[in-house]
C-alpha cells in the first residue's frame, strides 16, 4: 500500500514538473525570427541533468543556426535568456577575449570549469544580446582580458558562488568578477547572488544588438 502511495505521489510529481518545463517552453517569451527568410522553430536539448538548452531547428529537424552574430568586439558581454534548469529561466552570459580568433570566456555548468569556447556556438541560442561598456575603452578592454585569463580560468563551477567567491564560480558571477575588478559593478539588483538578467541591465552597459527579445529588447 505504502509502495503504491509513494508510486502515485512521484508520478504527480513528475506530471507537474512536465507541465511546469513546458509552460516555462511556450509562455517565458515570444521568439522572435529576425531573419523572415528562414523557417525557424525550437527545441530543447539537455546541456546536464537537470539544465537544458533551446536552439534553433529547420525544416528537416535539424539544427541549425539562428543567425550569424555582427559587430561583436573584444571585451563585449554576450547574454541569453535561451537555457533553464527545470522552470527557472536563469539563463546564460560570456565574456569576449578575443573576438577575432571567436573566443568567448564562460562558465557552463556542474562538473565543469570556467573556461575558453567558441564564440560560433552563440549563433544556436534563439535569444542573445550583446553587451558593450557605455565607457569602452580598447586599453582598458585589453587589461580586462589580461587580467580574466590569467585570473578566472579553471575555476569549478557552483551555482551557489557569489560574486565575492574566488574558489567556485557560475556564468554571471565570472564576468561579475571580471569587471568588478576594473570598477564596474554589473549587479544591477545588488543582491548577494548575480544573474544573468541583472548584468544585462546594468547601467555601465548597452545593447550593441539583440536577436530574439522583441521589439523593446527588455529581458
Amino acid at each position: 500500500m505504502k509502495f503504491k502511495i509513494h508510486l502515485i505521489i512521484v508520478a504527480c510529481l513528475i506530471v507537474i514538473l512536465l507541465n511546469l518545463h513546458y509552460l516555462l517552453k511556450t509562455n517565458a517569451y515570444d521568439f522572435t525570427n529576425d531573419d523572415e527568410s528562414l523557417a525557424l522553430t525550437i527545441k530543447t536539448y539537455p546541456l546536464t541533468f537537470t539544465t537544458w538548452e533551446e536552439r534553433c531547428i529547420g525544416d528537416s529537424d535539424e539544427q541549425i543556426p539562428c543567425r550569424q552574430l555582427q559587430n561583436i568586439q573584444t571585451g563585449d558581454i554576450l547574454v541569453t535568456k535561451s537555457s533553464f534548469t527545470l522552470f527557472q529561466r536563469h539563463g546564460h552570459i560570456g565574456f569576449v577575449v578575443d573576438a577575432k580568433e571567436g573566443w568567448v570566456m564562460e562558465a557552463t555548468g556542474y562538473g565543469d570549469y570556467s573556461k575558453l569556447d567558441s564564440l560560433e556556438r552563440w549563433n544556436d541560442y534563439p535569444t542573445v544580446q550583446i553587451l558593450r561598456l557605455k565607457d569602452y575603452n580598447p586599453e582598458l578592454v585589453e587589461a580586462m582580458v589580461i587580467n580574466a585569463v590569467n585570473e578566472y580560468l579553471g575555476i569549478p563551477y557552483s551555482i551557489f558562488a557569489t560574486g565575492t567567491h574566488t574558489k567556485r564560480t557560475h556564468c554571471s558571477a565570472l564576468i561579475w568578477k571580471i569587471f568588478d575588478d576594473f570598477g564596474f559593478d554589473l549587479n544591477s539588483t545588488g543582491g548577494l547572488l548575480v544573474t544573468p538578467r541583472d548584468i544585462a541591465n546594468s547601467d555601465h552597459l548597452e545593447i550593441i544588438a539583440s536577436y530574439g527579445f522583441g521589439d523593446d529588447h527588455v529581458w
